[in-house]
């Protein structure tokens, strides 16, 4: 099974990606017609005097300020004040973001279980082991994981709810660098070199999420990225 740059599974896997990410927007746009609500919605939101401008002095703030929720989480307050810029204090537009970014993150997590499921299978095939999915049910398999993940109760509150965009975002990165970190090892481009993705990019916003975060990001993304590099020198993807 020879594992290229680009399969006909992960093009076919944009698509389904991309539908169930529609349906998480048909699914949750009743969200709009919520207000805020008097749970941290005000510190984090309405009553924040500090992101209602883009300015350097918010910028300072933003990376600076551990007290007013007893969080640093800089990328946090930034998604914030771009939201404040483009819809002032209008509630539906915070909740449109976390809508698109539940929705973005379920998309993702489409592309990701594709990638890692046509990675084990290479593995098990130059192993000479069987299959853990019967041949061409990955899609399947990864589409089903997607609708899963968009639609479950457990991801309800950091969708609808505007103070609890953290969640969401560390989901995003988390995706992304682990999708990142895949396409390295896709592409070939040597075990002995550390992935920015994986070695890198999670950790740091990790750390501009939450230091507990980067922990255990910092933690996850070296393990990962030792445990890859030698699996692909057993066998070459």
């Amino acid at each position: 099974m020879e594992y290229v740059l680009f399969t006909s599974n992960q093009k076919r896997s944009a698509i389904i990606a991309g539908v169930i990410a529609l349906l998480t927007v048909a699914l949750y746009l009743p969200v709009l017609t919520n207000a805020f609500v008097a749970w941290d919605d005000d510190l984090y939101v309405y009553a924040n005097r500090h992101i209602r401008s883009l300015s350097g002095e918010f910028f300072r703030w933003a990376f600076t300020d551990y007290t007013t929720t007893g969080n640093w989480h800089p990328i946090t307050w930034i998604s914030y004040a771009i939201d404040h810029a483009i819809w002032g204090l209008d509630p539906r537009g915070y909740h449109l973001t976390g809508i698109l970014l539940h929705a973005a993150n379920a998309f993702l997590v489409v592309l990701v279980l594709v990638h890692l499921l046509e990675a084990s299978a290479a593995i098990r095939e130059r192993s000479g082991l069987a299959p853990l999915l019967p041949e061409g049910s990955v899609l399947i398999a990864a589409g089903a994981a997607g609708l899963l993940f968009a639609v479950h109760p457990l991801h309800v509150e950091p969708a609808v709810w505007a103070a609890d965009r953290r969640d969401l975002l560390c989901t995003f990165f988390f995706l992304l660098s682990i999708g990142s970190y895949c396409s390295h090892a896709r592409a070939r481009a040597g075990v002995d070199g550390v992935p920015v993705a994986a070695g890198v990019l999670y950790p740091v916003f990790g750390l501009l999420l939450s230091p507990i975060i980067a922990a255990a990001a910092m933690s996850f993304s070296s393990v990962s990225v030792i445990s890859n590099a030698l699996r692909l020198k057993r066998a070459r993807l």
